[in-house]
């Protein structure tokens, strides 16, 4: 977990360098709520430009992941994103992975849905967590 913060922490310090608005990022552990299935125990979630984008960090590879982010409530927000290729083949039994987190900013809770296929049958396994706001940066 320390390399995976060193990693997030110089990508974030590059990253806040080129952002013109704000920007949160929030470091949220993950408890499987299935037995079968591989969610990931952490990921790092960035939202920046005033909440209305994100980057996600979901592995220790430091390459952070565009995600699609939608307001649900004026605490609670969607993110949703596909896992690159290199991060999938980590996760053993799961191809074609989608991702969709639900995080609430109030209450630091949330909820992650890995979207998956395994020989055409669909498959969904669940997680749910806490997170901690790491860094806030108003330009």
């Amino acid at each position: 977990m320390t390399g995976f913060l060193h990693k997030l922490a110089v990508s974030s310090v590059v990253f806040f360098a080129t952002v013109a608005e704000s920007s949160e990022t929030y470091f949220c552990s993950f408890v499987a709520l299935n037995k079968s299935d591989w969610i990931p125990p952490q990921v790092a979630m960035q939202l920046s430009d005033n909440r209305k984008s994100a980057q996600v960090w979901a592995s220790e590879a430091g390459t952070p992941v565009a995600a699609n982010m939608e307001r649900r409530s004026d605490s609670s927000y969607l993110l949703d994103w596909t896992a690159s290729r290199s991060f999938a083949a980590k996760a053993t039994g799961l191809i074609g992975d989608r991702y969709r987190v639900i995080l609430n900013v109030e209450n630091m809770k949330v909820s992650l849905q890995v979207l998956s296929e395994i020989a055409s049958v669909p498959h969904s396994s669940r997680g749910a967590g806490t997170c901690v706001l790491v860094e806030n940066v108003l330009n």
